[in-house]
């Protein structure tokens, strides 16, 4: 009896220093990382609140946002143009990632008669074939100068400059 009285005792005073382990976490808010590759300057709206200014080719992280749905929204910051808009639901605990791209494109034609190789400073965007379209997308703004070259020796056939400051199509016809 003596025992199991101890034994009693001992739980009691056990138990009573024991926590639920129930609870919410520490820091239920998450972060959002933007990365801006869009070509111009931005400025970064939260929920309709200005945020920050994030340059072209850098990044930024919005800390300490509360979870659950959240209007994330990008304009130029030279003339105020919404380059990006989205509703994004952010979970507790988390960091998410988004990237603000251009949004023109570019229609390429190739009627030269050859397969040529699409480049972009010097950097391949892709092939095409002749007689086919293909569509370059998500251009960033600026002023781009694309090339056409041969594949064989890389002789510029054909090039084009596009100044994207807004989301158009542009048509590159490429003729021999």
């Amino acid at each position: 009896m003596f025992l199991a009285l101890a034994a009693g005792v001992f739980l009691s005073l056990a138990s009573a220093g024991c926590k639920s382990s129930s609870t919410a976490p520490a820091n239920p808010l998450s972060n959002i990382v933007v990365t801006n590759v869009c070509g111009a300057s931005v400025i970064l709206y939260a929920d309709g609140a200005e945020k920050t200014t994030l340059e072209t080719g850098s990044l930024a992280t919005l800390s300490s946002v509360t979870p659950g749905s959240r209007l994330l929204e990008a304009k130029k910051a030279d003339d105020g143009f919404l380059v990006y808009s989205e509703t994004l639901t952010i979970p507790p605990s988390t960091t998410n990632y988004v990237t603000i791209r251009g949004g023109a494109s570019i229609r390429v034609t190739n009627q030269s008669g050859r397969i040529l190789r699409i480049y972009l400073d010097d950097t391949v965007v892709g092939d095409i074939g002749d007689q086919i379209t293909l569509t370059i997308s998500k251009v960033p703004f600026g002023s781009l100068t694309y090339q056409a070259k041969t594949l064989n020796d890389a002789t510029v056939v054909s090039e084009f400059t596009a100044t994207v400051t807004d989301f158009s199509e542009f048509t590159w016809t490429i003729t021999p």
